[in-house]
């Protein structure tokens, strides 16, 4: 049995990865600090 991620999934990991450095990352510090 294959449990790795297809290339499919990894590259939406990759995607969703990205997306959170640089959209979410930046609220959850500012909500830290309320």
């Amino acid at each position: 049995m294959n449990f790795g991620l297809t290339k499919t999934q990894q590259l939406f990991q990759q995607m969703i990865r990205e997306f959170a450095e640089k959209e979410v990352k930046p609220l959850a510090a500012e909500v830290d600090d309320t």
